[in-house]
C-alpha cells in the first residue's frame, strides 16, 4: 500500500520568497501607503504583476529599510 503525501490546505501559503505589500508593511510596522510610495518614488525594488498586483522579496524590503530607515543614536 502506498501513501500519498499530505495535501496542502488551499489557505496554507507555500514557502515563498515573495511577500505582498500588506505583508511588507506589517513586517516593517508601517502603513501600506508607505510601501506603495516607496515602490513608486523611492526605489523599493518590486515586481508588478498585471495592473495592480505588486510583490516584493523580503531581502529587498530589508535593504530598502536599511537605506531609508531613521538613524537611531544613543
Amino acid at each position: 500500500m502506498t501513501t500519498s503525501p499530505p495535501r496542502r490546505s488551499p489557505r496554507t501559503p507555500l514557502a515563498s520568497p515573495w511577500i505582498t505589500v500588506q505583508e511588507a508593511a506589517a513586517y516593517l510596522g508601517v502603513g501600506v501607503d508607505t510601501i506603495y510610495d516607496a515602490c513608486a518614488k523611492r526605489g523599493l525594488k518590486h515586481v508588478k504583476l498585471g495592473h495592480a498586483t505588486i510583490r516584493l522579496q523580503r531581502a529587498w524590503v530589508d535593504a530598502w529599510a536599511e537605506q531609508h530607515g531613521a538613524k537611531v543614536t544613543t
